[in-house]
């Protein structure tokens, strides 16, 4: 048996890529093409990420502009506003903040601020100075003749028999005043007044049942009871 000559490896290699010179062409080929993917790839990133801080910047612009407007009213708002002795709190609107007072329901604090041209849902604080003026004084004056006599809360006074809507503590020292009268004229609702009972014709029997005598009082059983002296 003949012996087969060994051929070193390289040899192998070299005979191959002489046979067929494609080979060795392809993974340079292969190479280029990976190479532009490559700058391709980083060119397109490049470009997302220029578009996605432009974004960002118009974002922060448009976020930065509310951001002044706000500060611009927050250096304006008066966060507490002074009206018939009460403070009211300069960040609620005109509507609810004027509610607060004693004397000014939900329905009149609507219709006043109509009435001087103002908008019951913008914040009180920021009328400023002069509005906040002049709605105080609207509603610190008694008489208000151009809103209905059935909204307010003092019609037919005893001396004048003018139409008034009080507020705060002139509708306190009103009220007083008022009894104290009623009293001085021993007027039945006078006279309930001053014995504490109620006024307006409710029943006594089983509400109301205030004072020392309150129930019937029971006598305790096992109890001795003491002799009677004669």
């Amino acid at each position: 048996m003949a012996k087969k000559e060994e051929v070193p490896k390289g040899a192998e290699a070299e005979k191959v890529v002489k046979e067929n010179p494609e080979a060795e062409a392809k993974p340079q080929k292969a190479s280029k093409e990976s190479k532009k993917t490559k700058v391709q790839k980083e060119e397109g990133q490049d470009a997302q990420a220029k578009s996605s801080k432009g974004k960002g910047e118009k974002k922060g612009e448009k976020e930065a502009k509310p951001a002044k407007a706000k500060q611009k009213e927050d250096e304006n708002l008066l966060y507490i506003v002074r009206i018939a002795s009460r403070d009211l709190d300069g960040e609620k609107p005109v509507k609810l903040a004027l509610s607060e007072l004693k004397g000014v329901g939900m329905r009149l604090a609507e219709i006043i601020p109509k009435k001087l041209g103002i908008s019951p849902s913008v914040k009180i604080g920021s009328l400023g100075e002069a509005t906040i003026e002049k709605l105080k004084n609207y509603i610190e004056a008694k008489e208000y003749n151009d809103i209905p006599a059935w909204l307010l809360n003092h019609r037919n006074e005893t001396v004048s028999g003018k139409n008034f809507n009080l507020v705060s503590n002139d509708l306190d020292i009103q009220l007083q005043d008022d009894i104290n009268y009623m009293r001085k004229t021993r007027s039945y609702k006078g006279i309930r007044h001053e014995t504490g009972h109620k006024v307006r014709g409710q029943r006594t029997r089983s509400n109301g049942r205030k004072g020392l005598a309150v129930g019937v009082i029971k006598k305790k059983e096992g109890l001795v009871q003491p002799e009677k002296k004669e």
